[in-house]
């Protein structure tokens, strides 16, 4: 609420003093006008991001917020030793096409009826595995699914086999929050 208090003056004040001095600028000869309109812009501007903060200063927040949950699940979670060898590992495969060069050599490959040669297809292979869980607290089986992990099933299945165990942190609260530490697959 203060930002927008603060925020709104500054871009009154801000926008009066530039549009005053750019006009002045041109017409009638103030001294240092093209200092005084450039922070009057300033001002402005300063006043916008009171209001409205840049998409950067928010994606700090959330990535700061993430983090601490993060580290908060690593430090207080429930650690669950995982037998890598005994996951399901399950794998899709898929192409996907995409547009290569530059909107002009599409634009000229598509005049001639060649439009196909800017066109390339690419594998992609996905992998997660699954880790079933009896929870004694709760007396029933949970499934813990990885992410999405960029590897074929039979590289994803010979790493887990020689990796075989790693750990499962998973929030004591609430059982959906979980990571799986898989450090070792990004070598």
């Amino acid at each position: 609420m203060w930002r927008k208090l603060l925020g709104i003056p500054c871009m009154i004040i801000g926008g009066m003093i530039f549009l005053f001095f750019l006009y002045n600028l041109q017409n009638i000869h103030i001294p240092r006008a093209g200092l005084y309109t450039t922070a009057g812009a300033v001002i402005f501007i300063a006043g916008t991001l009171l209001i409205d903060p840049h998409p950067y200063f928010k994606y700090r927040k959330q990535r700061a917020a993430a983090l601490n949950a993060f580290n908060n699940l690593l430090a207080n979670g429930e650690k669950i030793t995982v037998d890598l060898r005994e996951c399901i590992i399950t794998a899709h495969q898929y192409y996907e096409e995409f547009e290569t060069g530059t909107n002009r050599s599409r634009a000229l490959d598509a005049a001639i009826g060649e439009a196909h040669r800017n066109i390339r297809s690419a594998e992609i292979r996905q992998s997660f595995f699954s880790f079933s869980y009896f929870n004694p607290r709760l007396n029933q089986t949970e499934i813990f699914k990885s992410p999405v992990i960029y590897k074929d099933k039979i590289t994803l299945e010979f790493l887990l086999h020689h990796q075989q165990t790693t750990l499962l942190y998973v929030s004591k609260s609430d059982r959906s929050l979980y990571y799986f530490d898989l450090d070792f697959l990004e070598t």
